[in-house]
């Protein structure tokens, strides 16, 4: 009956430690700007640069600004009324809109479409966080902003429209980096307490086995 009950408190206080440690803040979403601020700390904006003449300016597979690397299977320039950086919509070309960052806890970005309405998923270093809709008509801009408690290395857009519909776009208008300041949450002293006994245990087991053997 003791073992029983011993191993019962054993295995409980892993489990809270495997919470305990594992537990963090994690990516944290914002879709205002206010909201984002308040989170933040540092923030650097950047504008995308936009052709000085025509349309639009192609510009290949990467686009580099600032601390940022937008990436696509081919890229393109919009300056169709003050738009930024944005995957082609023709056939063929389509792909996810990918920006690579290093060293940042926080960035936002401000999306447009020319098309609209168009849904977008957003996934923050590889795993999906949100999606949203940009709005119809032109212009139309859209805030979405993360922070974490790790590096954000990569934030991709993966517009739903675009692989339905050949004219559907999504641009990035501008962005800023910074850093988050969100913490992780700190294990309370009941969680610790419990941690210990189940380390205590464990090495009460082992000896006990090894004094039987």
């Amino acid at each position: 009956m003791f073992m029983n009950r011993f191993r019962f408190v054993l295995a409980t206080s892993f489990l809270l430690a495997g919470s305990m440690f594992g537990a963090q803040a994690g990516v944290v979403s914002y879709n205002t700007e206010a909201a984002f601020d308040a989170a933040t700390t540092g923030l650097t904006s950047y504008d995308i640069p936009l052709p000085l003449s025509g349309v639009f300016q192609d510009v290949s597979t990467s686009f580099a600004i600032g601390p940022i690397t937008f990436g696509a299977t081919r890229l393109l320039l919009w300056n169709d009324g003050g738009y930024g950086v944005g995957q082609t919509y023709l056939a063929g070309a389509q792909s996810d809109l990918t920006a690579s960052l290093s060293g940042a806890t926080a960035v936002s970005f401000q999306l447009g479409t020319y098309t609209g309405p168009d849904s977008v998923d957003i996934y923050v270093n590889g795993v999906f966080v949100t999606t949203v809709t940009e709005s119809a008509g032109h212009p139309s801009s859209l805030f979405i902003g993360f922070t974490d408690t790790v590096p954000i290395t990569e934030v991709t857009f993966h517009n739903q429209s675009l692989f339905l519909d050949h004219e559907a776009e999504m641009d990035v208008l501008n962005f800023a980096v910074g850093t988050s300041t969100v913490v992780s949450p700190v294990p309370e002293p009941i969680t610790l307490s419990l941690f210990g006994v189940g380390l205590v245990g464990a090495a009460a087991m082992r000896r006990r086995r090894k004094a039987q053997g």
